[in-house]
């Protein structure tokens, strides 16, 4: 069976805003800068084609073979993002991930409209 290890994702449209407002707060010390939540690459691809490519399709690689398939072994690190939390809201993985390609496979649609 195909197995999936989750990991942090960072979508920088959430993350990077908030580099200026760290600034301006003084904040100084190691954050995990990184959306809250877990999800993994099988799960970002089901998004994709959820709302962006139905059609689409790929080959699950069990993460233990990845290596014969990838050029370089995958970190698929957890992050506590507590300490970046205490001081702003940022929306889950899951959350930002069904936006951004919700965003995208509307615009995709636009733009087959448009031709």
């Amino acid at each position: 069976s195909t197995k999936s290890r989750s990991a942090s994702f960072t979508v920088t449209d959430d993350l990077f805003p908030l580099i200026p407002l760290m600034a301006e707060k003084g904040l100084t010390g190691n954050f995990n800068f990184t959306n809250p939540g877990v999800t993994t690459n099988k799960e970002i691809l089901e998004l994709w084609k959820k709302f962006v490519d139905p059609q689409h399709s790929w080959v699950d690689v069990d993460p233990s073979n990845q290596g014969q398939v990838t050029a370089a072994n995958r970190c698929y690190a957890q992050l506590d993002v507590s300490k970046l939390l205490a001081h702003f809201d940022v929306p889950l993985i899951e959350q930002s991930l069904a936006r951004i390609f919700s965003q995208l496979g509307a615009e995709k649609a636009n733009s087959g409209q448009a031709n």
